[in-house]
């Protein structure tokens, strides 16, 4: 199933979660930069893309509810304390591009400030499923020259966990009723890792976007 029929498909039944009086949809395309910093790790710089949609109760309505279908690369960097080896690896470095389809479930108020210009803010869970994301170790070889190794094609198959849930908001303006300026927070609610080590290791992202409203 193509990106663009699970959009439809949500689109449809978050819709028709809100009763037949649902006057205003609208849909359109986003893109953005992530900035992903799991508890315990480094911030990662990586990108979201795909599809928005709001729904309103009725034409111009302040109340809004927000949908999403996006892929978000939510990127991180584990580096292991000085003197830890691990694998017998000098001075360790572990970098993970775990890509994931966001589903955001949302609902909110925009405010229209004049004809051309309206802000909103959103605030609810997103469930997040993994697809793919490979993993790199980079460690100090022989010579103190830095080397790099693939510790895994999939983070998904055995390290990280498939399913995540988030509780966040979205913040922006609209110009023109056509292109919206947003930043983004989420919070992961369960630790990405499969083996737990006792350390609650959770997503946590930040989102920079901008979206064009058909």
């Amino acid at each position: 199933m193509t990106m663009k029929r699970i959009f439809t498909a949500a689109l449809m039944l978050w819709a028709a979660c809100l009763g037949s009086q649902a006057q205003e949809v609208r849909a359109g395309m986003t893109a953005g930069m992530t900035m992903n910093t799991p508890t315990y790790f480094s911030t990662f710089v990586g990108y979201n893309v795909g599809l928005r949609a709001e729904v309103a109760t009725r034409e111009n309505s302040s109340t809004i509810f927000g949908l999403g279908v996006m892929l978000s690369d939510k990127s991180w960097r584990y580096d292991y304390p000085e003197g830890e080896t691990f694998m017998g690896l000098n001075e360790p470095s572990i970098k993970a591009h775990p890509t994931y389809l966001d589903i955001p479930l949302h609902v909110g108020y925009r405010w229209e400030v004049s004809p051309k210009l309206r802000v909103f803010a959103t605030a609810g869970p997103t469930v997040s499923i993994g697809l793919y994301g490979k993993e790199k170790i980079s460690y100090t070889g022989a010579g103190s020259h830095r080397a790099t190794m693939k510790a895994a094609d999939n983070v998904f198959d055995y390290e990280m966990e498939r399913i995540d849930v988030s509780l966040g908001y979205r913040f922006g303006i609209e110009l023109k009723r056509e292109v919206q300026l947003s930043v983004s927070q989420d919070w992961g609610l369960r630790t990405i890792e499969k083996q737990s080590s006792g350390m609650k290791i959770r997503n946590r992202c930040f989102t920079l976007g901008l979206t064009y409203m058909f």
